[in-house]
C-alpha cells in the first residue's frame, strides 16, 4: 500500500510560522544590536534578516505588503551575506519586524481556499503549486530559525570568556 502524505493546512503552517518567531525571540532575549553583528562564523543580523527576506516573499505570495524597504533588503538577501555594520539594520527593529509581521502571514495564511492552495505558481523554471511553495519558503525559514540558536549560544560564550 502506497504512504500518502498529507499537506500542512494553512491554519497548521501560519501556527508553525509562528513557532519560528517565537523560538527567535526567545533565544535573542537580551541581545544587543552590536551582539547581532559579531562574526560567529557570520552574523545572526544577517540571519535575521535573511529570515525576513524570506518572510516578505511569503507576504507577497498572500497578497500581503512586504515588512522591508528595498534598501533594508539588498544587503539580507544574497547568500553569502553582504551585511557590513553600517548598512545593518537595527536588531531590535528586525525583532519588531519579525513580531509584527506575523500577523499578517497568518491573516493571509487563513483566508487560501484549495482553489488557491492548488494554484500554481513559476518559481525560476519550475512549476509549484502555492501549498508546495509556501511549504518550501517554511522549510528554509525553519533552517535559518535554527541556525539563530546556535549563533545565540556562540555569542554568549564570547561574550563570557
Amino acid at each position: 500500500m502506497p504512504t500518502r502524505v498529507t499537506l500542512l493546512t494553512p491554519a497548521q503552517l501560519a501556527e508553525a510560522f509562528a513557532v519560528n518567531a517565537d523560538t527567535i525571540v526567545a533565544q535573542t532575549s537580551g541581545l544587543t544590536h552590536a551582539d547581532s553583528l559579531r562574526s560567529t562564523p557570520f552574523a545572526l543580523n544577517w540571519v535575521v534578516g535573511h529570515i525576513l527576506v524570506n518572510r516578505d516573499r511569503v507576504l507577497a505570495l498572500l497578497g500581503e505588503a512586504p515588512r522591508l524597504r528595498e534598501g533594508e533588503r539588498a544587503c539580507y538577501a544574497s547568500d553569502p551575506p553582504q551585511l557590513t555594520r553600517d548598512r545593518a539594520m537595527r536588531f531590535d527593529h528586525q525583532l519588531q519586524l519579525l513580531e509584527h509581521g506575523q500577523p499578517d502571514l497568518a491573516k493571509g495564511l487563513l483566508h487560501l481556499n484549495a482553489k488557491d492552495w492548488a494554484r500554481e505558481v513559476m518559481v525560476g523554471e519550475r512549476k509549484l503549486t502555492i501549498a508546495a511553495r509556501l511549504f518550501g519558503l517554511y522549510t528554509h525559514d525553519t533552517y535559518h530559525t535554527g541556525q539563530t540558536e546556535l549563533l545565540c549560544q556562540q555569542i554568549e560564550i564570547s561574550m563570557i570568556g
